[in-house]
């Protein structure tokens, strides 16, 4: 956990740092031809606002790096490729501001020579600001900050040739701490402190003690059950997985191909929604939950009004603990559908319902958590869960990032028993206020089908995905297909 948000805020520093480059290779290439160049212009452009316009624009171009793979570990860390990169990506991001160049109806250069000098510099100054970063976390890991505690299981060679690379942790940001193999792949590194194991128990122990992050696995054993056991291990203690392979032919829907230390190793995650593709979704859940949110505050008011004249006895907003990512529970907030006397959770489903003389509703509410015409909710109630209202305060939810806009369902703890072995996968994002088994038949889905569903987001997310579902979410909602 921690070595991956030093991943993520790492990319995100040299995002900056890449921005800064740019901007002060511009600056440069004008100084150098408007300032000492004493020739003619063909633009009398003011160096403020110059630079204002290079700053609107630049984003696009960080956009191109970010399109390149320059901000993954596996481009920075190969400088040779990195460097390719870097005169590629800031050839496109020139072109393109030539391109705007074009467009305008007055050009945004004082000489035509400004961007040939801001071309060349522009690569020297990246590349300089990109040295000085990887100094900086050099320096970091040598003193232990986004180190990965590593496990090494197998009996492989590949073993050896694990511990051997990562063993210069300021180079690697790993650090190997235990390994699980005979003693003749580990009899050079007699005088490391790792600890030892001989047995895959002991491994898988470990591996739930919290003192790793990583675990390398450099051998697939011949009973599939093991290989599956130290999988499933690590994924339900949150940790990383890398599998170093000494054969070809390895393939699986979430795996990803890297290099570490000059090493192949393949990492498997738990669900698709990685890296990169979990800071985009993030940003989609902010921008759409300021609008909505927003957007909804006269909603909330006639809503609050009405409730408040029908039930005053209870309070507009309803707090219910939910599951979110990593089993961390949450408060989620709902504008309240039901009367007070039977959503203040001091009476199980059963006590009520017989107090109200329907025992026969009890077998329904079990099978799918839900009753259709419940006679708990008021006639408001009905009336924004079949639009959806009551859900609108979860878009403050999501700004604190206790929900996704779009993710699996949020469900109580007594309701995870019921995704039984797949509950650690189901866990590996957040909930959402929608998701695919709403726009996928809303509440006429069983509960084994709604769980299906949320499953298969869990695997296969990608942000078309989301905008996909955001659609057909509008759509739901606008129809009134809720419940």
């Amino acid at each position: 956990m921690v070595r991956n948000f030093f991943s993520y805020v790492f990319a995100l520093v040299l995002m900056a740092a890449d921005y800064v480059a740019i901007m002060a290779a511009f600056a440069a290439a004008y100084i150098i031809r408007v300032d000492i160049d004493g020739r003619q212009l063909i633009r009398d452009i003011q160096g403020w606002e110059f630079m204002l316009i290079m700053a609107v624009l630049l984003p696009l171009w960080i956009a191109v790096f970010a399109a390149l793979g320059l901000y993954r570990q596996d481009v920075y860390r190969r400088k040779l490729r990195e460097l390719m990169l870097l005169v590629i990506g800031s050839a496109v991001g020139m072109l393109l501001v030539i391109a705007y160049d074009f467009a305008n109806l007055d050009t945004i250069f004082p000489a035509r020579r400004v961007p040939i000098y801001a071309a060349f510099l522009t690569v020297i100054f990246l590349w300089i600001g990109r040295w000085v970063m990887s100094i900086i976390r050099r320096r970091l890991f040598r003193v232990g900050y986004g180190v990965a505690n590593v496990l090494v299981i197998g009996n492989t060679h590949m073993t050896t040739e694990v511990i051997r690379q990562l063993r210069r942790t300021e180079h690697t940001g790993h650090r190997i701490v235990a390994a699980m193999s005979n003693t003749k792949w580990l009899r050079e590194f007699s005088g490391m402190n790792i600890a030892r194991m001989t047995n895959l128990t002991e491994a898988l122990e470990f591996m739930g003690s919290g003192k790793v992050n990583v675990v390398i696995q450099t051998e697939r054993y011949s009973d599939p059950k093991k290989n599956q056991k130290i999988i499933n291990t690590a994924h339900s203690n949150h940790i990383g997985y890398k599998f170093v392979p000494h054969e070809d032919g390895i393939l699986s829907s979430n795996l990803q191909v890297d290099l570490l230390a000059g090493i192949p190793v393949v990492s498997a995650y738990p669900t698709a929604l990685i890296g990169w593709g979990r800071i985009l979704k993030r940003a989609y859940d902010i921008v759409l939950a300021v609008v909505g949110l927003i957007a909804s505050l006269p909603i909330w008011f006639v809503v609050a009004l009405v409730i408040r004249f029908t039930d005053p006895k209870g309070p507009v907003l309803y707090m219910h603990k939910r599951v979110t990512r990593y089993g961390k529970t949450i408060k989620v907030y709902k504008l309240r559908s039901m009367y007070w006397e039977y959503c203040a959770g001091k009476k199980t489903e059963e006590q009520i319902f017989a107090e109200m003389g329907r025992k026969d509703l009890l077998a329904e509410w079990k099978e799918n958590q839900k009753v259709d015409n419940d006679p708990r909710i008021m006639p408001i109630g009905r009336l924004i869960r079949k639009y959806s209202l009551d859900e609108l305060p979860q878009l403050w939810n999501v700004l604190l990032g206790d929900l996704s806009l779009i993710g699996p369902r949020a469900v109580t703890k007594k309701e995870l028993d019921r995704y039984a072995k797949s509950s650690p996968l189901f866990l590996s994002i957040k909930p959402g206020v929608t998701g695919l088994w709403q726009v996928s038949g809303r509440n006429e889905d069983t509960y084994d089908e709604r769980i299906a569903l949320d499953l298969y987001y869990v695997r296969n997310w990608s942000f078309l995905l989301d905008l996909k579902i955001t659609y057909l979410t509008i759509g739901a909602v606008l129809k009134g297909s809720g419940k």
